[in-house]
């Protein structure tokens, strides 16, 4: 499966000149624990989450200190790109999501922006990846045989079973299939059967 098919696409995003007031009524309104921040031409230069913004926002309260503290009433004007984590690691969307998954859990981050052509087209997620792994079954058959009828590749008997994709019938057809097969999301893997069984995989 490519990123494409499993992102979450348009992007959350925000600017490096936001207050991280801004950013923070960004991530909770959309629900999200963090979001590709753009320069002015649009071009991903870093990330901005939830503790970053609380490390912006964080200031001493003067009773934990018994002392009154000067100018407490001037807030410290905190700007995204002063508490934002650079630089950005990115995606492209025509890349496997085996690539994305490797990232977020290598660098134990939540979340990746799919860029192309230097602008962002989307972001991918942990909870992406997982809601595209947890499908049914027979959701992900129904996607495969409404893709190989589109395709013009009727005639290929689809068994699904724990994100494994079977294929019976002919040679020349499941090549095909198994091709087209692999872009549904949730496919783990798929298989192509003859008679006396299964002769050759595609990870």
């Amino acid at each position: 499966m490519l990123i494409r098919e499993a992102m979450t696409s348009p992007a959350v995003t925000v600017r490096d000149s936001d207050h991280v007031r801004t950013a923070a009524k960004v991530l909770l309104d959309n629900r999200i624990a963090s979001a590709p921040v753009l320069d002015e031409a649009g071009a991903v230069i870093g990330i901005v989450s939830e503790a970053d913004v609380l490390r912006g926002r964080t200031v001493s309260d003067p009773r934990a200190h018994m002392r009154p503290q000067e100018n407490m009433d001037a807030a410290p004007e905190v700007l995204v790109a002063d508490v934002m984590t650079t630089p950005a690691l990115t995606v492209r969307s025509d890349e496997d999501v085996d690539e994305a998954a490797r990232l977020l859990l290598d660098y134990g981050i939540k979340m990746l922006p799919v860029v192309e052509s230097g602008q962002v087209v989307g972001v991918v997620a942990r909870r992406d990846l997982l809601r595209s792994f947890a499908r049914q079954d027979r959701d992900i058959r129904r996607d495969v045989m409404d893709l190989l009828t589109e395709m013009g590749q009727e005639g290929v008997r689809v068994v699904v079973q724990n994100g494994v994709v079977t294929l019976m019938g002919a040679q020349g057809k499941q090549r095909i299939a198994a091709v087209l097969a692999r872009t549904v999301p949730g496919v783990v893997r798929v298989v192509r059967t003859s008679a006396c069984g299964p002769y050759a995989e595609l990870g």
